[in-house]
């Protein structure tokens, strides 16, 4: 198995990351982040991240969305067999709020924890995570416009995104994950401006991109824009609708190929 524990934007350069989103047992993706507009994209998460690996794929980004809205890991059965069938690294998010879940998953053998809804209700818990685990955990904020949601993206907090952003970077994160919920599932593009200035803002820590991706110039807009700290892009619906090959994707990013 691929003990990569510490995501190093150094080393790995930019990379596509695709998505695998948990619902009922399944993969799904959603719409702007409603459940209620979930979709099944793939029965069985174990083949479709056996199928990411065989593309030539090292990092699966795994979200439990039902851990997500219960506020506590729901898949954790279903994340361990991917870690131990699949054997490459996995980052997860989705109801991981105390260090029970966060040692759960790195029990399971998981390279990864994000934190979302702790990291802005309990700052001070979300910092002790931290400090425990530094390099290991990333925190995720998913915003409409300069809010963050929370809990499953039903509920909004009071701290600004970029407040939010700048109090992270000063931590041990692995690094910030954004997501545009306002993009998330539509395929209409990521939200550049928005994505890059956050970037910027919590330079060197590193600055993942989520949401949007419709196409593959979407995936070369962030790539171009890698030189204001966006070191990936986390990939779900374009990749299972086939709108983005993946095999050139690891061909032209996961080789620091110029495309």
């Amino acid at each position: 198995m691929n003990q990569d524990f510490s995501f190093d934007p150094i080393s790995v350069g930019f990379r596509v990351i695709p998505a695998i989103d948990l619902l009922d047992g399944c993969a799904v993706r959603l719409w702007q982040g409603g459940y209620d507009s979930a979709s099944q994209v793939a029965p069985d998460p174990v083949e479709a991240a056996r199928r990411f690996r065989d593309a030539g794929i090292r990092r699966l980004h795994v979200v439990d969305l039902s851990g997500a809205r219960e506020g506590t890991l729901v898949h954790l059965d279903v994340i361990a067999r991917i870690v131990k069938e699949v054997g490459i690294s996995v980052q997860v998010g989705g109801g991981v709020r105390t260090a029970h879940d966060v040692e759960q998953l790195f029990d399971a053998g998981v390279s990864e924890a994000i934190l979302g809804t702790v990291a802005l209700e309990d700052p001070e818990r979300a910092a002790a995570l931290i400090e425990r685990w530094p390099g290991r955990l990333f925190v995720g904020l998913d915003a409409r416009g300069d809010t963050v949601a929370l809990r499953g993206w039903l509920k909004d907090a009071d701290e600004s995104l970029y407040d939010a952003a700048l109090r992270v970077a000063q931590l041990p994160v692995a690094g910030i994950i954004y997501t545009d919920i306002s993009r998330d599932g539509t395929g209409r593009g990521p939200n550049i401006e928005n994505t890059a200035a956050l970037a910027r803002l919590v330079q060197p820590t590193p600055t993942i991109a989520s949401g949007g991706i419709g196409n593959e110039g979407h995936v070369l807009d962030l790539w171009n824009a890698r030189d204001e700290g966006i070191h990936g892009v986390i990939v779900g619906k374009a990749i299972y609708d086939g709108v983005v090959d993946l095999d050139k994707m690891v061909s032209k990013y996961h080789r620091k190929e110029n495309p």
